[in-house]
C-alpha cells in the first residue's frame, strides 16, 4: 500500500469512526444525563424557536425535578459502555463497506470483528473508569482521551486482524 493509499484509508477510518463516535457519545450523553444537564442554558438560546424552547425547557425541567434522571440516568460509566455498543454496530458497517472494502465473508469479519469489540470494550472501560477515578479529568474529558486511544488500538487491529485479507480469501 502507498502512502497516499495509507492516507486516504486512515481519512476514511477517522470520518467513519468518527461518525460511530458520535452514536457512541450520543447515547452516552442521554443515558448519563450529561445532554440535559446544561439543557435549560440551551433552551434559552433557542427562545426564538418557540418549539424548540418548549421542548428542551420540558426536558431540563424533567432532568431538574428527578422525573427524567430517575427513569433513564445511569452511571457513566455504564452509559459510556452502552454507547461503545451503540457506536460498534454502526462502525462495523462503515468500516467493512468503506474503509477496507472487505470482500471477505461476514462470517470469517464479523467474529474478528466482535473480538475486537470485546477488546475495545474493555480497554475503553479500564481507561474511562481509571481516568474518572483519577480526579484529574473532567467526566468529558475522560471520555475524549478515552476515544482517542480506542481510535489507536482500533485501527490496528481492523487493519492487521479484522478485515485483513490474505490472497486466498473468499468473497460472499
Amino acid at each position: 500500500m502507498s502512502h497516499f493509499s495509507l492516507i486516504q484509508q486512515v481519512l476514511r477510518f477517522l470520518g467513519c469512526g468518527g461518525l460511530a463516535t458520535l452514536v457512541h457519545w450520543l447515547v452516552f450523553a442521554i443515558l448519563s444525563g450529561a445532554l440535559f444537564s446544561g439543557m435549560s442554558t440551551l433552551s434559552a438560546q433557542f427562545s426564538d424557536l418557540s418549539f424548540l424552547h418548549l421542548f428542551l425547557l420540558e426536558l431540563a425541567t424533567q432532568h431538574a425535578n428527578g422525573s427524567f434522571s430517575d427513569s433513564v440516568m445511569l452511571s457513566p460509566l455504564a452509559a459510556t459502555s452502552y454507547g461503545a455498543v451503540s457506536g460498534a454496530i454502526v462502525n462495523y458497517y462503515l468500516q467493512r463497506s468503506v474503509v477496507f472494502n472487505s470482500q471477505g465473508s461476514h462470517r470469517r469479519t464479523l467474529p474478528r470483528y466482535i473480538l475486537s469489540v470485546g477488546l475495545s470494550f474493555l480497554f475503553n472501560a479500564l481507561i474511562f473508569a481509571l481516568l474518572q477515578n483519577s480526579g484529574l479529568f473532567s467526566l468529558l474529558m475522560a471520555q475524549v482521551v478515552t476515544t482517542v486511544c480506542v481510535m489507536f488500538m482500533n485501527f490496528v487491529l481492523y487493519k492487521r486482524l479484522v478485515f485483513h485479507e490474505s490472497p486466498t480469501s473468499s468473497s460472499v
